[in-house]
């Protein structure tokens, strides 16, 4: 898959330093996977939330932070939407949210 944007994850770990190994093993491994449907995403990742056709929730270091992403599985792409804490994701409606590219 390739994904947009390395450079997003990059500036939340900044933020976020905790986090920097755990996003950087994320992109690493979606990057080799090649998902077709939503339930390839679910073999590998079983923690993943399924949000629509198109969403998923990515709960990396559990509990703590989440990666939101559009993955167009024709076309192998993979669109980071938002990363935020856990509590910041409790707050929000994952649906609404629109990737600003």
């Amino acid at each position: 898959m390739h994904i947009f944007s390395k450079a997003t994850l990059q500036q939340y770990a900044k933020r976020h330093p905790g986090i920097r190994e755990a996003l950087l093993t994320w992109h690493r491994d979606v990057s080799k996977a090649i998902w077709k449907t939503p339930h390839d995403v679910k073999q590998a990742y079983t923690r993943a939330s399924i949000i629509n056709a198109k969403r998923v929730v990515f709960d990396i270091n559990p509990g703590a932070h989440r990666l939101v992403v559009d993955v167009e599985y024709h076309w192998g792409l993979v669109f980071v939407v938002a990363i935020m804490t856990h509590k910041e994701y409790d707050r929000i409606n994952v649906e609404d949210l629109t990737y600003d590219g």
